[in-house]
């Protein structure tokens, strides 16, 4: 199925597009057929983010499978639940969007929220003028920052911090799709079962450094350079990775441009310390007793672990 994106302009035209990514979901498209919609203020090939009759100040957002572009499956329906569950264990940080349910929206695969309305733009969208005010732009990172560390307080990691999901928003910056969220106790699930969520360009696999400060190092340079290419950190292409000397690079750009404050953040939010500290994590795996065959379900005192299995062999999940 070929799709066109960027031409739709009134809504009947959004709406037939809207209709076509729903092609064998039927729930969806009985869903649209009773429901009248105000608004499509975003859709691209993955989602669409839509708003009813009445209900200008809520939105609800229709996801597709990211690679296949068909209703998600049963596994990527099981991440998605544990990613809104997730969201709905850090309402109340400033800085994270407000979702009202973490179940499927009326129980149709894909379909989630209600959310939060929140007007503005995400930042792969922000107009010129947004990065060519580069002190604005160092103090939103800065709230954003923050919300993090609120989080991961909470043992909460987004895994897919970038500008598309970062909005600008009643004067400030707010993250928005947890769909691949975890819990610490569930990341240490998916490392083991070897399965890797994210975006590429902003994922960091190894074990040394958060992987959310991370993806915001990336997204703080990408803001301010719109125009940077991210080959050099795209983990699809391992023997191609250059992180140093992506990091050499900027370090040496943002200090021509901007100056020593912009280049020592940049580098500290590359190199912060991980969320979690898997070597003691191991050791209290290793010292958990439990009979041969027996699977033992590791909280960590998190509270809101849900287990979802992996299918398939390692691969690259961006939702």
């Amino acid at each position: 199925m070929t799709m066109i994106f960027g031409l739709t302009e009134t809504l009947e035209d959004k709406l037939r597009l809207f209709r076509s990514m729903a092609f064998d979901n039927q729930a969806m498209l009985n869903f649209l057929d009773q429901h009248p919609l105000e608004d499509i203020p975003h859709i691209d090939e993955k989602c669409v983010i839509f708003s009813l009759k009445g209900e200008g100040d809520k939105t609800l957002k229709y996801g597709v499978h990211p690679m296949k572009y068909t209703c998600i499956d049963s596994y990527l329906q099981g991440v998605t639940l544990r990613g809104l569950k997730n969201q709905m264990f850090v309402q109340g940080i400033e800085g994270v969007q407000r979702l009202s349910s973490f179940g499927f929206y009326e129980e149709i695969p894909g379909l989630l929220g209600k959310f939060e309305y929140l007007p503005g733009y995400n930042l792969k969208l922000a107009p010129k003028a947004f990065s060519q005010d580069s002190e604005k732009v160092f103090a939103l990172f800065k709230e954003i920052d923050a919300t993090l560390a609120a989080m991961h307080a909470k043992k909460i990691i987004h895994k897919d911090v970038k500008p598309g999901n970062i909005v600008y928003s009643k004067e400030r910056l707010h993250l928005i799709d947890f769909s691949t969220s975890t819990n610490f106790t569930e990341e240490l699930m998916d490392r083991t079962l070897g399965c890797i969520f994210g975006t590429p360009g902003y994922i960091f696999m190894g074990s040394d450094r958060s992987k959310d400060y991370f993806a915001l190092g990336v997204s703080f340079a990408k803001v301010l350079f719109p125009e940077l290419s991210l080959r050099k950190l795209d983990v699809r292409n391992i023997a191609g990775l250059r992180i140093y000397e992506f990091e050499s690079d900027m370090r040496r750009d943002l200090l021509k441009e901007f100056g020593y404050s912009f280049t020592e953040y940049f580098n500290d939010l590359m190199h912060r310390k991980p969320e979690i500290d898997y070597g003691s994590v191991a050791e209290r795996i290793a010292s958990v007793p439990h009979e041969e065959g027996v699977n033992v379900n590791y909280s960590f005192n998190v509270g809101n672990t849900t287990f979802v299995q992996e299918p398939v062999s390692t691969s690259v999940y961006s939702i």
